[in-house]
């Protein structure tokens, strides 16, 4: 998904760290900030802690996103703090 948004080829995904034309910087609690080299556009994305890197904010620039981050923290918090609020959120739902 990340290849996509950053328009990154993926034969560039197993280069050496210097070689990528990509970057991936920690930037708080599970959010990792990934920038483009080529083209600045920058993405905040959440570890969900499996593995996975979801999306939460996109922009064409690094100044861009973090003033969106700013504005909204919100867009990088969980939307449930513990698994019984999930399921009680769900199964209302069903």
């Amino acid at each position: 998904m990340l290849v996509n948004i950053l328009g990154i080829d993926t034969e560039d995904i197993g280069k050496p760290f210097n070689e990528r034309p990509y970057t991936c910087e920690n930037i708080g609690d599970r959010l990792w900030l990934w920038v483009n080299k080529r083209t600045g556009k920058a993405v905040i994305t959440g570890d969900e802690g499996n593995g996975w890197c979801i999306p939460l904010i996109i922009g064409n620039s690094v100044e861009e996103v973090l003033k969106e981050y700013i504005k909204h923290p919100e867009k990088t918090k969980p939307k449930f703090t513990n698994i019984l609020e999930a399921l009680i959120y769900i199964d209302s739902k069903t």
